[in-house]
């Protein structure tokens, strides 16, 4: 579990003993996922991480431009609708979503990461450029991400998922 003193905590389940903890430059918001022995999480620190779930070790780290704050008119229905407040509820980061061989998550820089999971090499990005979501969800090979513009996309990676050059 991520904690908002800058660590990852791995807890034993039946003793509730610590197993170890991971050390970032940030708070820890999102919800990690583990698959195959992999704990995959992001940071305020504007890293996305890669860490052995049974060590706590690193295995690999990605850099984003970092998160920043959202504002709009009319957010959340605030009025009045003209004036331009501050997303109140912006403080989470995304969560990853897990396929195979590639994690999905998006970031507070405005964009959404399709990363080599093994690597943490960029295999490219989606569309649309806000996705900014705590949870996104891959279900029978379409990826299901809300977005801060106020759409809910479901993606096609073969379609969607633009190579970087």
């Amino acid at each position: 579990m991520g904690s908002t003193d800058h660590n990852l905590y791995a807890v034993d389940v039946n003793s509730g003993t610590l197993k170890w903890k991971f050390t970032t430059n940030g708070r820890v918001n999102s919800s990690p996922a583990v698959v195959s022995g992999v704990v995959y999480f992001g940071s305020y620190d504007a890293n996305f991480y890669a860490v052995d779930a049974v060590t706590g070790k690193l295995k690999w780290k990605f850099k984003t431009k970092g998160e920043r704050r959202y504002a709009a008119t009319h957010l959340h229905g605030a009025e009045p609708a003209a004036e331009t407040v501050p997303d109140p509820f912006d403080f989470y980061l995304s969560s990853p979503a897990v396929e195979k061989r590639t994690v999905y998550f998006g970031s507070g820089d405005g964009k959404p990461y399709a990363l080599d999971a093994s690597s943490g090499v960029l295999r490219g990005r989606f569309r649309p450029a806000m996705w900014y979501t705590p949870h996104p969800r891959w279900q029978d090979g379409t990826l299901f991400v809300g977005s801060w513009d106020s759409y809910f996309y479901a993606l096609d990676a073969k379609r969607n998922l633009k190579v970087e050059v």
